[in-house]
């Protein structure tokens, strides 16, 4: 396994749990369950943190990837940037997660910082889609709209 493989394995989890974490935590604001809503934080902390490993094995992913023939390195650096961005928005997230479960002698405050996490999350998943899609183009010149000209075509080695 390389950094790519790596990386590749752990940049969804992200993308895949914050979008769950959302779903729980609409249903607990709706139906006023705090308990749901205690379980939406918990989850919501380590679905927050599950973008750190998929940060760190971003710069052992280029590594292998930078050097690949077709590979921009303008794509590269607009994936790394906003992946930075997109680990700022979901460290926030983690941190309102655990002030909300810090709150639980208060109701009252901890749903809203459950809705202000729902604000930040659902920017985040946004965030994340974007990283995603940029991360694609690194190696999928179909998603950036380039000609069939400009793909690269796959070699067989048989």
């Amino acid at each position: 396994m390389n950094g790519a493989h790596l990386h590749l394995l752990v940049n969804h989890l992200s993308l895949i749990s914050i979008p769950v974490v959302l779903v729980f935590l609409a249903f607990g604001l709706k139906s006023k369950n705090q308990s749901l809503i205690k379980f939406a934080l918990a989850i919501c902390v380590l679905a927050s943190l599950a973008v750190v490993p998929a940060f760190l094995s971003g710069e052992p992913a280029e590594e292998v990837v930078e050097h690949l023939p077709g590979i921009q390195e303008s794509a590269i650096e607009a994936h790394e940037d906003a992946a930075k961005f997109a680990l700022v928005l979901c460290l926030v997230n983690g941190a309102l997660a655990l002030f909300g479960l810090a709150s639980h002698k208060s109701p009252e405050r901890q749903i809203k910082v459950a809705k202000a996490l729902f604000v930040t999350g659902a920017l985040s998943v946004l965030s994340l889609a974007r990283v995603s899609n940029l991360g694609g183009e690194i190696m999928h010149r179909e998603l950036s709209g380039g000609s069939q000209s400009q793909l690269v075509e796959p070699t067989h080695s048989d």
